[in-house]
């Protein structure tokens, strides 16, 4: 993509330097006026003076707090301020090294150090992160280029010799020479780092995350791993001690085994962001053995069933039976490897484990899924289940894939749900395509079960953190608009409700398509096509997820816009911004092309409420020229009337249902069906 108009990057790199100097500054003079015992600086015994006769600690904590205070303000993430600090108390440890290796730490000059090694930092800061987010945001190809990025550098080390210089300062001087040095070094440490760890942030291998990382995610995916690695390495060092214990072989396994399911309980149990339902309690009898089916969407799968019972024996792959963590844990539990393939002998083995109680568990897919829908079933739960004699009992599997995505590490706030369905008697044939037929069939019922579990789990407040997601590190007021818009919404739980949800949806006026987006999460059999006349908007939302196909955006200018034919359209507080004399025009183009049992939902302010008009009129005074969240063409507001809308509805054979649950405000829900005849 081409730079913006008026994008000049060396003019940019200017200012952001002039603006760290500023924060140097700044961060001298509040240093100096917080350790001052007056309150004054300059006066006294400030840092200025005390610093020389004393090895004071206060300077670089004041001027590291308040560039972090700095950098969260600006980008409203702490990820964002922690990743920017990094060099910076990288470039801090050089320098106070340096200093001390030098033996010149009390040297007057080098009070202005710290201060500029974190003003200028900040402002390199600022700079990068700036162009970073912007890209990541709307697709603008607008970071900081290296030779800009060089540009920075060298003007900033310039302007600060040339202030020694002006000062009074030996501008070729071992103090100097060591200054020089820090910063530089600082700055040349942010243009390789930060971008390296944004990036890591918001892709994975060069495409976009689903869900970018949080300082949370981060944190909460550390904990669990480490837990998880504590626990397979006292349960390997448990090994040799059960191996000397007298207590008989099948005693010892059992033993084991409830210490392996306890360990991955509490680990399990500890990821708090993830909400588990277990629903299997009266459903499932682990006293019968038989073989357990369940399908795979994440590396959590395996815990979380391994966790219910003691007596489950796994069918393993060659990654998981050579792993170097939990390897030895998976040997000595007697799980068996599946990678050798199938045969008699293997079924003799499982026998033996089945006589004792256990039960076998196999993952049909054999891998495991990408988007959470039911693979292909292969039939080897079928052969082993008439080998062993004993039923299937299907397990189901709903939101582990997102909150632990494929080929990703870090885990995301969700809810786990975990169902039984009921068993199933293996028809003993003893051909393969007997095996194959009835794989076939558990897959329809597992494609069934899935679908209506997902349509009664899968609502808009489930995926509300997955929308609110798409939305971080794309500055802060993006970030707030969207989470009060979506909390003012309650989700969009209403909308979703009303509009079916197998539907060719038009959104007329979507803005950053927070509505888009819900809807199709809630139901991908939704095709949806947002329109908007800000194109800054539409470059925004065209950046989200784009595992999503079923929706995309244009921007339109609705007055001339052919628009398609289609189910719902969506006029959700658009008309106002419209010129009063094209309403009923916007309205007569969807009526015109709206398929057979289609609907028109229109939201906006009813100016035959009076009294509730003038708390409509604030808000989008708010909305469009003190913050400046909408944009209008229009010199004016032109708001139209609930009458005005049910004669242009009447007068094309249209019934009109008003939903108003407004005590405050005038705003109106319309919903607009033809007549039945």
């Amino acid at each position: 993509m081409s730079k913006p108009i008026g994008y000049h990057p060396f003019r940019t790199a200017a200012f952001f330097a002039a603006l760290g100097f500023i924060i140097a500054f700044g961060l001298l003079f509040i240093a100096d006026y917080i350790t001052s015992d007056a309150g004054i600086p300059g006066e006294g015994n400030g840092l200025l003076q005390k610093v020389i006769h004393t090895d004071s600690g206060m300077n670089p904590l004041i001027s590291a707090g308040i560039a972090f205070i700095i950098l969260l303000m600006v980008f409203g993430r702490i990820e964002l301020a922690l990743i920017s600090m990094i060099p910076l108390f990288a470039g801090w440890l050089g320098l106070n090294g340096l200093i001390r290796n030098q033996g010149n730490a009390d040297s007057y000059f080098l009070l202005l150090e710290t201060p500029l090694l974190f003003g200028l930092g900040t402002g390199y800061s600022i700079y990068l992160e700036r162009g970073l987010v912007n890209r990541y945001k709307s697709g603008k190809n607008v970071p900081p280029s290296l030779l800009s990025g060089l540009f920075y550098i060298l003007f900033s080390l310039l302007v600060l010799l040339l202030l020694l210089w002006v000062a009074g300062h030996p501008v070729f001087s071992p103090g100097t020479l060591v200054t020089v040095s820090a910063i530089t070094f600082t700055l040349a440490l942010s243009g390789l780092l930060v971008p390296v760890v944004f990036k890591s942030l918001v892709y994975h291998k060069h495409t976009r995350r689903v869900e970018p990382v949080t300082l949370t995610s981060f944190l909460v995916s550390i904990i669990a791993f480490l837990m998880f690695l504590t626990g397979s390495l006292l349960l390997t060092l448990i090994i040799p001690v059960l191996r000397i214990v007298p207590i008989g072989r099948d005693r010892t396994r059992y033993i084991f085994h409830w210490l392996v399911s306890a360990t991955l309980r509490i680990v399990v149990y500890s990821i708090f962001p993830i909400r588990k339902v277990i629903e299997i309690r009266n459903k499932v009898d682990f006293s019968k053995p038989s073989v357990i089916v369940c399908n795979h969407q994440s590396h959590l799968d395996l815990s979380i069933i391994l966790m219910l019972h003691p007596k489950i024996i796994v069918l393993t792959n060659k990654w998981v039976w050579n792993n170097p963590f939990y390897g030895f844990v998976v040997r000595f539990a007697e799980f068996y490897p599946i990678f050798k393939g199938l045969d008699q002998q293997l079924a003799e083995r499982l026998g033996k484990k089945v006589e004792k109680g256990y039960s076998i568990l196999v993952f049909p897919e054999g891998t495991r899924t990408n988007d959470g829908r039911i693979n292909r079933f292969h039939q080897g739960a079928f052969w082993l289940a008439d080998k062993l004699k004993i039923d299937i009992q299907p397990l189901l599997l709903h939101g582990a894939n997102h909150c632990m995505i494929k080929r990703e590490f870090f885990l995301r706030p969700g809810s786990i749900t975990l169902r039984a369905l009921g068993k199933i008697k293996v028809t003993s044939v003893g051909d393969d395509e007997s095996y194959r037929i009835q794989a076939q069939s558990l897959r329809k019922i597992y494609r069934n079960e899935f679908e209506k579990m997902s349509e009664e789990l899968e609502t808009p407040g489930y995926f509300r953190n997955r929308l609110l997601s798409q939305f971080l590190y794309k500055g802060p007021f993006i970030e707030w608009y969207a989470r009060i818009k979506v909390s003012l919404e309650k989700n969009y739980s209403r909308l979703n409700s009303i509009i079916p949800r197998e539907a060719m949806i038009v959104d007329i006026g979507c803005g950053y398509g927070f509505l888009c987006h819900m809807l199709c999460m809630v139901s991908d059999k939704r095709r949806i096509l947002g329109l908007d006349y800000d194109s800054n908007k539409i470059a925004i939302t065209g950046q989200i997820d784009t595992s999503l196909k079923n929706v995309r955006f244009e921007v339109a200018d609705i007055l001339n816009y052919e628009l398609p034919k289609a189910d719902v359209f969506l006029l959700l507080d658009v008309l106002h911004y419209l010129p009063s004399g094209f309403h009923q025009t916007v309205i007569e183009k969807c009526i015109n092309n709206l398929n057979t049992g289609g609907m028109i939902i229109i939201r906006d302010a009813d100016t035959d409420l009076k009294k509730r008009m003038w708390r409509t009129r604030l808000n989008e005074f708010y909305s469009t020229r003190f913050f400046r969240f909408n944009k209008t063409s229009a010199d004016a507001l032109y708001f139209t009337s609930g009458t005005i809308i049910a004669d242009i509805a009447a007068k094309h054979n249209f019934v009109v249902e008003r939903d108003d649950k407004s005590t405050k405000k005038a705003d109106i829900t319309f919903v607009l069906k033809r007549a039945e005849k």
